[in-house]
């Protein structure tokens, strides 16, 4: 294996990097693998599965790879290697099959294509209120977004002030529990303001709260199937004109999206508010806190968006199929595979774009963990009587998550089976350079019974378990929280300063911690695919912000 490794770091081809990593993946040590009871214990890594962990980040973050950029054809080896080892190890196929039968029943393929990014192009966009003679015209009452997607839809208007989920002073626009499922939400741009237009929250601009995405998105999140964006009458902003308002063109929603004019949204108001309020009677009162209009109308909106130069990407998956009845329900244990390729987007050292960023820690070390995860549980699950209950479980290397978490939310939009089967979602993003043997997990409150099944594993951990105040989302489990699926998410803690810079490299990593991370999830998953109990997802409401 040390021989192995030395070739690897020379930067050897794909082919001859897997037959060298054909040695064994572990030692078997702790307790036995497919015991009836496995102990509550945690197995301490051997020296093979320490160098095996080193091993699989060397290669994934070798400079040949050139930072596994998605879309390129290193990326495309980055998937192959994956594919291999899952292989290897005795996955199953999960995709192409008849879900309906049984999880990934026929499936003849590891792979999950989808595209993304590219560029989009607004083609067409009309505007109606029903019960108004005024003809809205493109371009001077209202303009389609191509943050948006194409549709062509009618329905009712649910006005919602400004859109804003949290913002300062625990001011909210709507209750937690609002629900907006079929309805056309019109929000005003930016935050509330004060009689000068200007944000009442801050002295000079606007706080995070008025992101207009962030908005959108909870908004869809509660079932939204459209959004009316109105720039706010008597705001002081150089920006509040329909041509200046600002498109993500980048970041989309799969709704349709117009922007009105004030003088525009005065007529909705006109013909909409049940009490005859102008619009700046609507304005001072979302400036005050929580108010939800239903319009006494429906409005049309037909957006044409096109999308050329989009990217292919791939999630890749292999399937350990469960026993019994518990075997209808799936984990999902995932890590995304792709990093910046040479730094043009999302680097720390800007003078350093054009470089290879290795993505080392970011998130090799997560790819790793999954590919020994694999090869444990499949023993784990072999082994096993034939009348005992286990739920299935995905693993699954998660594509394009840097560009936007694109992989995960193609995973969520077409699960392998629906999402309320889901009984768990664990993510692994930069788990290699644990230091002081601190490992942060969150999530251990987002299922039923979810916290007090696994805190007697972690207090077993030789690793320290810091347990998040909140739920970090700025990583690929974030799809699947909001899709309504109980999730585990853990990462190093503190964050080191290589995080998205060319000096993440393999040399650094801690691979005798990061095998322990592995050995922690394989027992917490072992306990999770054999619990009895459904695990039901708990919304954020119901436990508060602390996790």
């Amino acid at each position: 294996m040390s021989s192995c490794r030395g070739m690897l770091s020379l930067g050897a081809v794909f082919l001859t990097a897997v037959l060298c990593l054909q040695a064994p993946a572990q030692d078997e040590t702790g307790a036995a693998v497919g015991s009836k009871t496995p102990k509550v214990s945690i197995p301490e890594p051997t020296d093979v599965d320490v160098q095996v962990f080193s091993d699989h980040v060397t290669w994934l973050a070798n400079p040949f790879l050139k930072g596994r950029l998605p879309g390129t054809p290193e990326m495309a080896m980055a998937r192959s290697y994956i594919e291999h080892w899952f292989t290897a190890a005795g996955l199953k196929p999960a995709w192409g099959g008849d879900n309906d039968q049984f999880i990934g029943a026929g499936a003849t393929s590891y792979r999950q294509p989808f595209k993304f990014g590219g560029n989009r192009k607004l083609t067409a966009a009309t505007f109606e209120v029903q019960g108004s003679t005024r003809k809205f015209v493109a371009g001077s009452d209202f303009r389609g977004m191509v943050q948006g997607a194409s549709a062509d839809t009618t329905a009712d208007i649910v006005f919602v002030g400004y859109g804003i989920s949290r913002g300062k002073d625990d001011y909210q626009s709507f209750a937690e529990d609002t629900d907006l499922e079929g309805k056309i939400a019109m929000l005003f741009y930016f935050e509330p303001m004060n009689d000068q237009g200007k944000s009442l929250w801050r002295k000079a601009g606007w706080t995070r709260a008025s992101s207009s995405f962030r908005k959108i998105r909870g908004l869809r999140n509660r079932g939204c199937a459209g959004v009316i964006m109105v720039i706010p009458p008597g705001v002081s902003d150089d920006r509040a004109s329909l041509a200046l308002i600002r498109d993500g063109r980048r970041k989309s929603i799969d709704c349709p999206v117009v922007v009105l004019t004030a003088d525009a949204a005065n007529e909705l108001a006109k013909v909409g508010d049940p009490e005859g309020r102008d619009l700046l009677e609507l304005r001072k009162l979302a400036d005050s806190g929580q108010i939800i209009v239903p319009m006494k109308t429906k409005a049309t909106l037909a957006v044409s968006v096109e999308v050329v130069n989009q990217k292919l990407a791939e999630n890749v998956g292999g399937l350990i199929h469960g026993q019994g009845k518990l075997a209808e329900e799936l984990i999902v244990v995932g890590a995304h595979i792709d990093h910046l390729g040479v730094g043009r987007f999302g680097s720390r050292a800007p003078q350093q774009r054009g470089t290879i960023h290795p993505g080392a820690d970011d998130n090799a070390s997560g790819a790793a963990a999954l590919i020994m995860m694999a090869e444990r549980l499949v023993k784990f699950y072999r082994a096993l009587p034939s009348g005992a209950e286990a739920r299935s479980v995905l693993f699954v290397g998660l594509d394009a998550e840097e560009q936007g978490l694109h992989g995960a939310r193609h995973y969520t939009r077409d699960p392998l089976v629906p999402l309320k089967k889901h009984a768990l979602m664990i993510n692994f993003d930069m788990i290699g350079r644990i230091t002081d043997h601190q490992l942060r997990l969150d999530g251990a409150q987002s299922g039923v019974g979810l916290a007090a099944l696994i805190d007697p594993l972690l207090e077993a951990s030789p690793l320290q378990i810091v347990k998040g105040k909140n739920i970090m989302m700025a990583s690929d489990h974030a799809a699947f929280y909001g899709a309504g699926i109980p999730i585990l998410f853990s990462i190093i803690t503190p964050f080191h300063d290589d995080y998205h810079t060319p000096r993440d490299t393999s040399d650094k990593i801690n691979a005798h911690d990061g095998a322990r991370v592995v050995e922690l999830y394989t027992e917490i998953t072992k306990k999770v695919a054999m619990h009895p109990k459904s695990i039901t997802f708990i919304p954020r409401r119901q436990r508060g912000a602390r996790q």
